[in-house]
C-alpha cells in the first residue's frame, strides 16, 4: 500500500528536498569562477603585460557579479525558510 508518503526508495518524502542539478544561471557562475582562478596564473608566473592586467580586472568584475547574485539567492532562501 503506497499512500504517497514514502518514496520508491523507502525514504520519507520531504517537502523541502533540494532540486537536482544546477539552475541555468548557476552554470555560468561556476565557469566564471574557474576562469577567474585561471586568470590568476599569469600573475603567479610573473608574466607582465597590460593584457593580463585587463584579464584580472575582468575576472574581479565577474566575481563581484557572482557574489551579488549568490548573496541575493541566499537572502531569498533565508526569507523563504
Amino acid at each position: 500500500m503506497n499512500d504517497g508518503s514514502r518514496r520508491a526508495s523507502g525514504a520519507p518524502r520531504q517537502s523541502d528536498d533540494p532540486p537536482k542539478g544546477l539552475a541555468p544561471g548557476e552554470w555560468w557562475e561556476w565557469i566564471a569562477i574557474f576562469l577567474a582562478i585561471a586568470a590568476l596564473w599569469p600573475w603567479i608566473l610573473g608574466w607582465e603585460s597590460i593584457i593580463w592586467d585587463i584579464v584580472l580586472f575582468g575576472a574581479l568584475a565577474a566575481m563581484v557579479v557572482v557574489f551579488i547574485r549568490r548573496s541575493r539567492r541566499m537572502r531569498q532562501a533565508w526569507r523563504d525558510d
